[in-house]
């Protein structure tokens, strides 16, 4: 709105219109944002991303509790192949909980799962 200030003054009728633009793109994106969680948790097989990301942003949080609450709900949707992405996910935020012990052992599951690393750079 600051740019409309610039270029056009303290114009009312422009603040009406520049409010209603907001507006209509503010409803757009949170209606984008309610149909991606839907199809999300519609897609059996897209569920474990969304709370694989849900335990992340608990762990930058701080709330490890609910981080490893998603980070298990994740491991059980989430397709054999890819079950270690929350296996060490879960192993860092036992880390922070100062349990090693525990960690060692997710850590252990998820090289059970797998064990190599993709190379995504090709030289």
């Amino acid at each position: 709105m600051l740019i409309v200030h610039i270029l056009w003054g303290n114009n009312p009728v422009c603040d009406v219109y520049m409010n209603l633009i907001l507006s209509v793109v503010l409803f757009l994106f949170f209606l984008f944002v309610f149909f991606a969680f839907v199809f999300v948790f519609q897609e059996p097989k897209m569920k474990w991303m969304l709370y694989n990301l849900g335990g992340l942003y608990w762990q930058i949080s701080g709330n490890n509790y609910h981080g490893i609450e998603c980070l298990r709900r994740a491991l059980y949707h989430t397709p054999i192949e890819y079950a270690d992405i929350p296996l060490v996910n879960a192993a860092s935020i036992m880390l922070r909980l100062k349990r090693p012990q525990d960690a060692i052992q997710l850590l252990r599951m998820a090289l059970v799962v797998n064990s190599t690393e993709v190379n995504i750079v090709k030289y």
